[in-house]
């Protein structure tokens, strides 16, 4: 659990596959949640913005295909903030600003 302290996977983690994992956890126990701000603080959650900055071109890649909740994970992970007042809670706007976020600061996605 030390690595969820110091917000970088243990050497041996597969980022991706941890992503997976922790996103089908999330996704399974927030589904039916419609308080945004308790899915953010599920331990799925923070576990991912827990793996730190390798998990940034996922969670881009993620939007750009699936839309999500990455938005807060997103926020935290890179101090950025694309968003604006009126897209708020249009998921697919919402997305399309991150992942052109994501281009233009060198993330290719």
């Amino acid at each position: 659990m030390s690595s969820l302290l110091n917000n970088a996977p243990p050497a041996e983690v597969d980022v991706e596959t941890e992503f997976r994992r922790l996103a089908e956890w999330w996704n399974e126990e927030t589904k039916y949640l419609s308080n945004i701000g308790l899915a953010v603080q599920h331990p799925a959650y923070r576990a991912i913005v827990a793996l730190g900055p390798p998990v940034i071109p996922i969670l881009l890649n993620e939007l750009a295909t699936k839309p999500d909740w990455w938005f807060d994970a997103l926020e935290e992970l890179t101090g950025a903030s694309p968003l604006t007042s009126e897209i708020g809670g249009k998921v697919r706007l919402m997305a399309a600003k991150w992942v052109q976020w994501g281009r233009d600061n060198g993330y290719g996605v």
